[in-house]
């Protein structure tokens, strides 16, 4: 049966979308159907699945997963810093507190040290003898035992309790005048009379064996 009005051909449909719809459509001004055309594509559009954007980008999961495990291995670098920075200041702060505890052994046993020799400076000469040990008596006697540091004590060779707050002193050597000059010489051994002059050679040591001074001074006859 032939329909009234013009008929409206294959060309009349810009799009497959169209096809659906109804040939009154070619009564419309050629831009309203471009748009129609375009509204149909826009729809067949809208009902097709989901796909994901084309990107150069990573998806947001895989994006998060990288995100963490970059996270990670900052937290691990920065921990291992942060411990390889407290061995070391804890091996300085070591180091620091030996060398402190050794340099306050060291002044207290100079100090004793000094003492001892100033005592057995002032204590009375004693000359070349063969046979005899001169100063065992006054090396005792001039062991300072009396205004030290707190917790410090002194007393003859041996006497210490291995510790490094005490201090044991000794005249270690007595050397005699040859009588002879430019330069001066002096024997271990009395060979004969006394010249006059002799070398007190003196130690002190820590119980601990952390420190151990010697001084060598010089005694004459009045």
């Amino acid at each position: 049966m032939a329909r009234n009005g013009p008929s409206v051909g294959r060309a009349a449909y810009p799009t497959p979308g169209l096809r659906h719809l109804s040939p009154d459509l070619g009564r419309l001004a050629p831009l309203a159907i471009v748009d129609l055309a375009y509204t149909a594509h826009l729809h067949r559009l809208a009902r097709l699945p989901d796909t994901p954007a084309v990107t150069g980008n990573a998806p947001r999961g895989e994006r998060s997963k990288r995100s963490n495990g970059e996270l990670l291995v900052e937290v691990v670098l920065a921990v291992a810093i942060i411990g390889i920075a407290v061995v070391g200041l804890v091996a300085a702060l070591g180091t620091v507190f030996t060398l402190s505890a050794r340099s306050r052994v060291g002044a207290q046993g100079d100090l004793l040290l000094v003492r001892f020799a100033e005592a057995l400076a002032a204590a009375p000469y004693e000359g070349c003898h063969a046979g005899s040990t001169p100063y065992q008596s006054a090396a005792v006697s001039a062991v300072p035992t009396s205004g030290l540091p707190a917790g410090i004590s002194s007393g003859p060779w041996g006497s210490s309790d291995g510790t490094a707050r005490t201090f044991e002193l000794t005249v270690v050597e007595t050397d005699y005048w040859n009588g002879d000059a430019a330069p001066a010489t002096f024997a271990s051994s009395c060979s004969g009379a006394d010249r006059g002059s002799e070398l007190l050679r003196l130690r002190v040591r820590s119980g601990d064996g952390s420190f151990d001074r010697r001084l060598t001074i010089v005694k004459r006859a009045a």
